[in-house]
C-alpha cells in the first residue's frame, strides 16, 4: 500500500510539468477586482442571476453531492454486493480512470461547451448509473465502469467550461470557487448520505441515488436548455458591467438573465469556447492504489470582443 501512495504523489510530478511549461507569454491576464466588503454576496448574487451559471452550478451541485460519491459507493458495492474485496475495488477504479481519460479527451474534442451537450451527458451519466445498480454479476458491473467514468468526467469539463468562459473576468475567480464548492464542497453532503442508504437499505441504492440525482440534474438542464432556445435567450457573459458596488441595484438590468442587460444569444452556448475540458480531466478516488488520471494543458487565448471587454478562455 506504502508504493501505491508513492506512485500517487508521484503522478502529480505530471501536473507540475505542464504547468511549468504553460508559455505565459501568450497569457492575457484579467483586470483584477478591487478588494472590499460584500464581495462574497456579489458572487452568489451574479451566479444566480446569471440564467447560464446559475443552472450550470445547479446541474454540478447535484451531480457533485450524490453521484460523484463513487469513493463511498464503489468500495461497499465491491465489498458486499459482490463479495470481491480489494481486488474487486481496484479493477473498478482502474476501468473508471481509462473511461475519464477516453471521455476527457472526447469532450475536449467536441469544440463547443454547450448547454445541451452538458444536460445530455449528466442524463447518460444517470442513466449508466442506474444500470450499474440493477447489474447482477461482477462482470456487468466491470463493463459499464469505462463510461461511467468517460461520462463523470464529461460532465465535469463541461460545467467547468462553460462556467470559465462565461463569467466575466471580475467574477470569474467566485464563480470558479463555486464551481469547487458544488463538486467537492458536498461531499461532507452526499457521503454521510449515501453511506446511510448503503447500511440501512443496501449499496445499490446509493448508487441509485446517485443515478437518480444525475437524471434529476440533466432533465433541469435540458428543459433550460429548450426555454432558452424557444426564447432565444441565453447571456453571452461578456459586456459592460453596472458599477460592481451596486450590483444588488441593478435588478432591471436582468432581462437576460446577466447583469447589464447584455444582449441574448439564440444559440444554448457558452460564447468563444474553445472546450476547456483538458483543465479538468482529473477523475480523483481516493482509496489506496488508485491515482489520479489526469491529462492537463491547453493554453489561454482571448475570446469574444464586445464593449471593449475581453473574456479570456483556455483552448
Amino acid at each position: 500500500i506504502g508504493m501505491c501512495f508513492l506512485l500517487n504523489g508521484a503522478s502529480f510530478l505530471v501536473v507540475v510539468g505542464a504547468l511549468l511549461a504553460l508559455r505565459t507569454a501568450d497569457l492575457v491576464p484579467s483586470k483584477r477586482a478591487v478588494r472590499r466588503p460584500g464581495q462574497l454576496r456579489e458572487g452568489f448574487r451574479y451566479a444566480w442571476q446569471d440564467r447560464t451559471l446559475r443552472t450550470t452550478l445547479i446541474i454540478l451541485a447535484l451531480v457533485g453531492t450524490f453521484t460523484q460519491e463513487f469513493p463511498t459507493t464503489l468500495p461497499l458495492v465491491s465489498e458486499f454486493t459482490f463479495s470481491a474485496g480489494p481486488g474487486g475495488l481496484a479493477t473498478m477504479t482502474t476501468l473508471m480512470g481509462l473511461g475519464a481519460v477516453v471521455g476527457g479527451l472526447a469532450t475536449a474534442g467536441i469544440g463547443k461547451a454547450t448547454a445541451s451537450a452538458l444536460a445530455w451527458s449528466a442524463l447518460l451519466l444517470g442513466c449508466l448509473v442506474c444500470v450499474a445498480a440493477l447489474m447482477p454479476t461482477l462482470t456487468w458491473f466491470y463493463l459499464l465502469m469505462p463510461p461511467v467514468g468517460a461520462l463523470s468526467v464529461a460532465v465535469i469539463a463541461l460545467s467547468n467550461a462553460r462556467l470559465q468562459l462565461h463569467a466575466i473576468p471580475e467574477f470569474r475567480g467566485r464563480v470558479m470557487a463555486l464551481f469547487s464548492v458544488a463538486l467537492l464542497g458536498s461531499t461532507p453532503i452526499g457521503g454521510p448520505i449515501v453511506g446511510w442508504a448503503s447500511d440501512a437499505v443496501d449499496p445499490r441504492f446509493s448508487l441509485l441515488i446517485g443515478g437518480v440525482a444525475s437524471l434529476a440534474a440533466g432533465t433541469y438542464g435540458w428543459i433550460t436548455c429548450r426555454s432558452d432556445k424557444r426564447s432565444g435567450q441565453e447571456s453571452t457573459g461578456v459586456g459592460d458591467l453596472p458599477e460592481l458596488g451596486r450590483l444588488g441595484e441593478a435588478e432591471d438590468d436582468f432581462g437576460t438573465g446577466h447583469p447589464g442587460g447584455h444582449a441574448p444569444q439564440p444559440e444554448c452556448t457558452a460564447r468563444g469556447v474553445g472546450v476547456a475540458a483538458e483543465h479538468v480531466l482529473v477523475q480523483q478516488l481516493d482509496e489506496p492504489g488508485i491515482g489520479h488520471a489526469a491529462v492537463g494543458g491547453g493554453e489561454l487565448r482571448s475570446v469574444d470582443e464586445v464593449g471593449g471587454d475581453r473574456s479570456n478562455g483556455l483552448r
